[in-house]
């Protein structure tokens, strides 16, 4: 059992420092503070330099997210980063983005679901973002969030229905993806083996990192990698996030201190 933050620090380092080794971390809630609107969240010079300088002594530093692409690289800036957005259906790559073959049908409908919502629920607040394959419905910003979810829910259920996709749940967000398997899971093992990783640590806030968790630690088990699991704290962390988690962090700011510190205590 570790028992102390420094004995959990130490121990992420021990791990990273097999090599080959890895950092893959979300955005939203890990690297960048939540808010009210996706596109008032921003990344910090601090950790966007922590970050960038742990890619040139580590094997790789990959930024898996629930957003788009396109949007996670504007956050990051230029960047020593491996990017992949929308859960693993985006890998941006050599100046490219790359859109997953068999995710490409459903945009269309997609876009035909998000129009159908839009006309038939008008909820003060709510936001639908279209990120291009995927779409987050956030009702953070209605008079009552809870009334909101019970009012968006069944309609999303139908629609996801009607169109073949599927629908998840986040922190005051839906989300409506193509029912393909790709996801943050998926995307942290073929970040493993591109890498021949012998090591890695995976930091989230949210349900869908828990994919990329039970993944890793699968090819833990297997004896592939060793593994650490690195949760962020926040009001609302789900309790299977803190039940998946190996290490906790108090928020962005705690996450900004521990990279500062790792990328000073690698060699």
């Amino acid at each position: 059992m570790i028992k102390s933050v420094r004995d959990q620090w130490n121990r992420a380092l021990d791990i990273l420092g097999t090599k080959p080794s890895g950092l893959i971390t979300d955005i939203d809630g890990t690297i960048s503070e939540l808010v009210a609107h996706p596109d008032e969240a921003v990344v910090t010079e601090e950790i966007k330099q922590a970050l960038n300088s742990l890619a040139k002594k580590l094997s790789v530093v990959a930024v898996v997210t629930g957003r788009s692409a396109p949007k996670a690289i504007s956050m990051l800036g230029t960047s020593e980063l491996l990017v992949v957005g929308n859960h693993g259906m985006e890998w941006a790559e050599n100046g490219r983005i790359e859109i997953a073959p068999e995710v490409k049908p459903y945009i269309d409908k997609l876009n035909e679901a998000l129009d159908k919502l839009s006309s038939e629920i008008k909820i003060p607040g709510m936001l639908i973002e279209n990120k291009g394959v995927t779409a987050a419905i956030h009702y953070r910003q209605t008079e009552n969030p809870d009334d909101s979810k019970s009012a968006i829910l069944p309609k999303l259920s139908d629609l996801a229905k009607h169109y073949g996709l599927i629908l998840t749940e986040g922190k005051m967000n839906f989300e409506l993806r193509p029912p393909v398997n790709l996801n943050k899971g998926t995307a942290s093992i073929r970040i493993a083996e591109r890498y021949n990783l012998k090591s890695c640590v995976f930091m989230g806030d949210d349900v869908t990192d828990v994919d990329a968790v039970r993944s890793l630690r699968g090819l833990a088990a297997s004896g592939k990698i060793v593994f650490m699991s690195i949760a962020v704290l926040s009001g609302q962390t789900p309790p299977v996030v803190l039940e998946e988690a190996d290490m906790l962090l108090d928020g962005v700011r705690q996450v900004a201190e521990f990279l500062r510190w790792l990328d000073s205590s690698l060699k």
